[in-house]
């Protein structure tokens, strides 16, 4: 059974390979075709909608990361109260036995899991695909160069 650092990690390495892939040179072909053609503005919507998607996960991981570091703490939120209820044992046993529940179940969760060093390191994968996408609109938002389109619509090759 997978964990959630596992989930994170694989995650992390398809970010890296999707944007390895956007960075080939056949990607970066299809773009010179787009804007050739003149639907780069179309292809720019598609592209600037994902750098915002991309923007919002950043936004959306960095407040997982502090809730991540809150839960971490519950633990040691439970440790005085554990003591405290020892002394008061006779008449808080099953209370003693519900706090070291909530502390073992709280344990076994956070070590499942991901760091926030893990989601950082998807933020900075969301973060370049974010940018490798930039660099393919400003491509796409250039214009054509005449001669370019000349020979394609007389049917050369560019």
């Amino acid at each position: 059974m997978s964990t959630t650092r596992d989930i994170v990690s694989a995650i992390s390495e398809l970010l890296t390979s999707l944007d390895a892939l956007l960075k080939t040179d056949t990607v970066d072909a299809i773009v010179s075709l787009a804007r050739r053609l003149g639907v780069g503005p179309m292809v720019t919507t598609g592209i600037e909608t994902l750098q915002g998607l991309f923007t919002q996960l950043v936004v959306f991981l960095d407040k997982v990361k502090v809730a991540f570091k809150s839960a971490v703490q519950v633990p040691q939120l439970m440790e005085p109260l554990d003591s405290i209820l020892e002394m008061l044992e006779p008449m808080a046993q099953g209370v003693t036995e519900m706090v070291g529940r909530i502390q073992h179940t709280a344990t076994v969760v956070i070590a499942n899991l991901p760091q926030p060093e893990d989601l950082a390191l998807i933020q900075e994968r969301f973060t370049e695909l974010r940018a490798t996408l930039g660099s393919y609109r400003e491509k796409l938002l250039e214009a054509p160069p005449p001669a370019e389109l000349l020979s394609l619509s007389a049917g050369g090759s560019p």
